[in-house]
């Protein structure tokens, strides 16, 4: 997917919540429809899931899809999420 719309680098904690799962992530760019994130380990969601993005440094609490999720080299996994 083409971004269409300028991301600005921000990393903060955050953490995403998908059912009654709380995934502990950090922030890599965010924009006015999406964020990326960094997780630690094995994502426990996949493309097209629906869940929740909060970062408490920005009083954020917003719905976002699962666009494509990264695996990396250093065992962590980066995704990018569009909010709904």
């Amino acid at each position: 997917m083409r971004r269409h719309e300028e991301r600005s680098l921000v990393q903060r904690n955050c953490c995403l919540l998908a059912g009654d799962l709380m995934i502990p992530a950090e922030t890599v760019d965010l924009s006015s429809k999406g964020v990326g994130v960094r997780i630690s380990g094995k994502v426990p969601f996949k493309k097209d899931d629906t869940l929740n993005v909060v970062v408490k440094d920005f009083d954020m609490d917003l719905k976002a899809r699962v666009v494509w999720i990264e695996n990396c080299d250093d065992s962590s996994v980066k995704t990018g999420l569009m909010f709904c």
